[in-house]
């Protein structure tokens, strides 16, 4: 993971919504549900630790 995907994954983690993170950072939903670290759910996104390396 790079410094810039670092900066988008912490974004996420606090909007807990990847479509709004990407609006709210002017990207593409996709890419940012490609970076690792998180999972979905119905109703937004968490983290989990197990993922983050």
């Amino acid at each position: 993971m790079d410094l810039l995907q670092l900066k988008y994954f912490k974004v996420v983690a606090e909007q807990e919504h990847i479509t709004k993170s990407a609006k709210l950072l002017m990207v593409s939903q996709p890419y940012l549900s490609a970076i690792p670290g998180w999972k979905k759910k119905w109703a937004g996104s968490f983290l989990t630790a197990t993922d983050v390396t």
